[in-house]
């Protein structure tokens, strides 16, 4: 019996450092293939530029769908590698720093250079306008590369062409939120790491889980009055939530506002990456997986359900979300209200 109990731990401990061993391989052959790739050059490369210009091609096409306006023609964009910024605009920066390389004739538009010292996925003021940014495609797979541990399979986190134009557009579409609503962005981009003292409060984490739960539920109604069900026992448990945990002010303040900025870019995500098979696009209306990730990113999963059904209930919304203060839980409670 001793016998077996020891071969079956050899064989365990084996097989556990063959899974480690594999999974190590794996992950350095998918930083060798980035690794060689030159992301401190001072031009883009013809696939960048195409990259750009699809962008600006789907949002021509479809981005008014995705909401009102949000049709690139007035959205500048800043792609940034190690090295160097961008700048894909119709206007000329101010600033000694900015070097002109001429136009794209397909976008129209100019292109600036200037050396890279804080660049952020995000929007960016560039003299008084928001512009988006975000990194070159093979700068985004190396700086992953490097954030997550060796053995960490990439391709759980890789992108494709489609999946990359999405999150362009998402960082794009919060340069459109500055547009419409500046000081509201100003403020908000400053938030992070929200409701982080509760990551190992079990009652927080249940019922937040349980938000999530309601939200899908109502994502997946017909009708209105399921719908709005669904909502209130959102609604009824999100201030549970913030009763029980004795959640300050500042706190939920924080949720709300992390919800409505990152929620509504998030939603300009899912809509851009239509046709990837991207790992991450595949789950993003998986609300419920999403918030058992202890991250701010629980918060955009939380806001796009909610926008998506604030715009179900009542599509008007749209417009008054991104001019007006109004915080996405207080839409939904009134919708629901007077359906009811």
């Amino acid at each position: 019996m001793r016998k077996i109990l020891k071969k079956f731990i050899l064989v365990f401990f084996i097989s556990i450092a063959t899974l480690l061993m594999g999974l190590i391989i794996n992950n350095r052959v998918f930083y060798l293939r980035y690794s060689k790739s030159d992301t401190r050059k001072d031009y883009l490369s013809e696939q960048d530029l195409k990259r750009v210009q699809e962008i600006y091609s789907f949002l021509s096409a479809e981005g008014s769908n995705i909401f009102e306006g949000f049709d690139g023609k007035d959205t500048d964009l800043l792609i940034y590698n190690e090295e160097y910024e961008f700048l894909f605009s119709d206007f000329q920066p101010s600033g000694k720093e900015w070097i002109n390389l001429g136009s794209d004739n397909i976008l129209n538009k100019y292109i600036f250079r200037r050396l890279a010292i804080e660049s952020q996925a995000f929007a960016v003021k560039i003299d008084s306008k928001w512009v988006g940014s975000f990194a070159t495609m093979d700068t985004y797979h190396k700086q992953m590369l490097n954030m997550i541990p060796i053995f960490y399979p990439p391709q759980l986190v890789s992108i494709d062409e489609q999946y990359y134009r999405a999150i362009v557009i998402h960082e794009m579409a919060h340069a459109y939120q500055g547009k419409l609503c500046s000081v509201r962005v100003d403020k908000a981009e400053h938030i992070h790491n929200v409701c982080s003292d509760y990551y190992m409060d079990k009652q927080f984490n249940d019922l937040i889980e349980q938000e999530a739960k309601y939200l899908e539920l109502a994502l997946q109604s017909e009708n209105s009055d399921d719908i709005c069900n669904n909502i209130q026992m959102f609604l009824q448990t999100r201030s549970k939530r913030r009763k029980d945990c004795l959640m300050s002010n500042n706190e939920i303040h924080e949720e709300q506002e992390i919800e409505w900025l990152e929620g509504l870019a998030r939603y300009a995500e899912y809509k851009a990456s239509s046709g990837s098979s991207s790992p991450i696009a595949k789950g993003l209306l998986n609300i419920t997986s999403k918030v058992n990730v202890k991250s701010d990113d629980r918060y955009y999963a939380l806001g796009m359900a909610q926008y998506m059904l604030i715009i179900r209930l009542d599509s008007s919304y749209e417009q008054l979300l991104f001019s007006n203060n109004l915080v996405l839980e207080d839409v939904l409670s009134e919708l629901c209200l007077v359906t009811h």
